[in-house]
């Protein structure tokens, strides 16, 4: 199993128990006293995407993708003039919908799948096509014919974990959806017994959609956990230096901290009853306001209150711990306050010898991640790239990963990319792609893998009676 990070808590580790569920985290939510709402912020015209964000993003497409810069560049454009459009197909598709995704083996283009045993034809094509051509996206998709719907994948792959449950919490197998090939996608680790074989093998085939199997590696899937307009890099005692801080304005992607953890900031938002914001809040890693997810079976003293550094390290009050959880990684913190920090819809792009500084990159919506967009992310620490701000590709959705605690074992669903993100104080980053927010980081497969994994935003935002901040 990985280990935790040092940064993240202090409390030593002992003991081992039973499986935290959902129902467990959501108990522990309260209700704090309503603030008031920062004052609204002047949105900024939209266009095309931050010319320095883009050249992160097509390097990594590159990297990834082993295509050549000129064509990374015409795919990620691609990629995100498509992006605001992808929900709308998919309601035009409907619940034959195999989901969209990119192929970066044709030229980026987008795919939309379409399970039905017609021909790809008929209203719901027709709707689309007419979506696409008024977006001028027509010449750049193609309707692709699939066994198995989105919906239908969902629900094997839950059939599959009620069965494979037990191998899962043990880090020995791991599932995911891939629509790009239509299936659900189970990875037995390298060396699994025969009889533990034959079960995965089993449940694979009473699927009843499209299974691809394929070796996890070695048994240590198990997350590594992270926590650990005047912008600057500060030191904090105990925690490191180069830590991103920035004047008022609040924004995605800056250090965030406590008397026992540093972590980053996702996005700015408002808490919501009855469909009305109450008051402010920042999104941010749920295992950063749960002492690493030790306290879902036995609630802990609270942390102590969240802050924030100025550029030039003045430490500046954001609110009292306060917990709100749904069944991911993910929570908020409240504003208390707002008055000083006024939260805006920006996050924090940073500059280095190749890239010019954006300290306020607007977030127009939030959408979601589909297999073969490029993302980016912006961390309180340096990244390895020896920036604050990188970016990758998703490559599996839903993939089901589970964290030793010191209680036991916690299992999720999240989103896997390419980002090669380790420094403690990494969790809660925003995730964002063409002014579209799309999630929080949570954590690593294992240390210096290419495998980062965030939590959907609108899953979160649903949970969490959240919405984000938009300009």
């Amino acid at each position: 199993m990985s280990r935790m990070s040092d940064r993240l808590r202090v409390v030593a580790r002992s003991g081992q128990g039973g499986v935290c569920t959902v129902a467990t985290a959501c108990a522990l939510a309260c209700f704090g006293l309503a603030f008031a709402l920062a004052a609204p912020v002047e949105a900024h015209a939209a266009g095309t995407e931050d010319s320095a964000l883009q050249q992160v993003a097509v390097q990594a497409y590159a990297r990834d993708n082993a295509v050549p810069l000129a064509q990374a560049q015409l795919d990620v454009a691609l990629a995100d003039k498509a992006a605001p459009v992808l929900d709308s197909l998919d309601s035009a598709i409907g619940p034959t919908s195999g989901d969209i995704w990119f192929d970066p083996q044709d030229s980026g283009r987008l795919k939309i799948g379409v399970a039905a045993a017609s021909p790809l034809r008929g209203p719901n094509i027709d709707a689309a096509k007419r979506l696409l051509a008024a977006h001028g996206l027509l010449g750049d998709a193609d309707f692709v014919p699939v066994v198995a719907s989105l919906t239908a994948l969902e629900a094997a792959q839950a059939s599959i974990d009620s069965v494979l449950g037990a191998l899962e919490r043990a880090g020995l197998v791991a599932t995911s959806i891939n629509p790009s090939i239509n299936s659900v996608v189970v990875q037995p680790a390298l060396g699994l017994p025969p009889s533990e074989t034959v079960t995965v093998y089993g449940a694979a085939a009473a699927a009843g959609v499209p299974v691809r199997v394929e070796a996890l590696g070695t048994p240590s899937a198990s997350l590594q956990l992270q926590a650990g307009p005047a912008c600057g890099s500060i030191s904090i005692s105990g925690f490191g230096s180069n830590l991103l801080a920035c004047d008022p304005p609040l924004r995605g992607g800056v250090e965030i901290n406590t008397d026992l953890i540093v972590c980053t900031a996702g996005f700015n938002g408002n808490r919501l009853v009855a469909g009305r914001p109450v008051f402010p809040a920042v999104i941010t890693a749920g295992h950063c306001l749960i002492d690493n997810l030790n306290t879902l079976l036995i609630p802990r003293l609270p942390l102590g209150p969240w802050s924030s550094h100025t550029a030039s390290g003045a430490q500046q009050l954001i609110g009292p711990q306060t917990i709100f959880f749904g069944p991911g990684d993910y929570g908020l913190i409240r504003n208390a306050n707002a008055g000083y920090w006024k939260p805006t819809p920006y996050v924090y792009v940073d500059s280095s010898s190749k890239t010019t500084l954006d300290p306020t990159y607007v977030i127009h919506s939030d959408g979601r991640p589909r297999v073969g967009l490029p993302v980016c992310t912006t961390s309180g620490p340096v990244l390895l790239n020896g920036r604050h701000t990188d970016c990758g590709t998703v490559i599996n959705l839903h993939r089901l990963h589970c964290e030793d605690t010191a209680l036991g074992l916690y299992c999720r669903s999240d989103v896997e990319t390419t980002i090669t993100t380790t420094p403690d104080g990494s969790s809660g980053a925003p995730i964002f792609k063409a002014h579209i927010a799309y999630g929080t980081h949570v954590g690593i497969e294992r240390p210096g893998s290419h495998h980062q994994f965030f939590a959907p935003i609108r899953e979160a935002e649903v949970a969490l009676n959240f919405r984000i901040s938009t300009g």
